[in-house]
């Protein structure tokens, strides 16, 4: 009697026991992604972006980040600085399965007004093959050198021998100004003033003229509004200078 019941007792146990491990290992395999992190194919670059010359102004400061592999594969976020602060969160999602092969990744920041704001890319590859990157971090700078160009035209004919000398000047909370020559047999001349902003004390609108160098003999003229050289280089401000009767 007693040796029939351990019998079925030993039986119950052996088909009861394989249901189980396999149940349990199921368990395991479906629980161990969410565990082991190297089974995620997705990684993450992230840090924050400073904007070095104090708030960021009215609409803030939009940036690119870009994430590009070694060997192909680019990913890309939008960050933004907002309107009276100076740092912005950036966080780059990268799929390894969409990377072509390259765990290692050159960062960009790009300002998207890249006229007024530097971009930079930062000096070490990085490399996501075990685990996320922080603290990548970079820093804008406000642009401060600003150009405004055009054209001079001499609207009595042809430059005589010698030329027509002209100063042409960008009028502000600083002046800057260049010189020019309307060349002989010739009616015109293009020019460029390079303005820095940096010496402004934040003022960006300009009067530009153009004044020759003999007054006597030659009028020049002032354009007909005030620049504003904030947001980019100022192209197309053409002027002209006449000959006094």
């Amino acid at each position: 009697m007693f040796k029939k019941i351990s019998s079925t007792v030993r039986v119950h146990i052996h088909k009861s026991y394989f249901p189980m491990l396999f149940l349990c290992m199921l368990i395991v395999q479906f629980l161990l992604p969410l565990d082991s992190y190297a089974d995620s194919p997705v990684r993450t670059i992230s840090g924050t972006i400073t904007y070095s010359n104090g708030f960021a102004p009215e609409g803030g400061i939009w940036i690119t980040m870009y994430a590009m592999g070694e060997n192909g594969g680019s990913f890309t976020t939008d960050a933004l600085i907002r309107e009276g602060d100076n740092t912005a969160y950036y966080e780059i999602p990268i799929n390894l399965n969409n990377t072509n092969g390259s765990s290692a990744f050159t960062i960009k920041c790009e300002p998207q007004k890249m006229s007024s704001y530097s971009a930079s890319i930062y000096s070490l590859l990085i490399d996501i093959a075990k685990a996320d990157v922080p603290d990548i971090d970079f820093t804008t700078d406000w642009l401060s050198e600003r150009t405004i160009s055009g054209t001079i035209k001499y609207d009595c004919g042809l430059a005589p021998e010698g030329g027509i000398k002209i100063i042409v000047s960008a009028r502000g909370e600083a002046d800057f100004q260049t010189e020019v020559t309307i060349p002989e047999g010739s009616n015109e001349v293009d020019y460029t003033i390079p303005v820095d902003l940096y010496y402004t004390a934040g003022k960006t609108t300009f009067k530009v003229q153009c004044i020759p160098e003999n007054e006597e003999q030659y009028s020049g003229m002032s354009y007909n509004k005030e620049l504003d050289l904030n947001d980019s280089n100022l192209f197309n401000i053409n002027l002209n200078i006449s000959e006094i009767p």
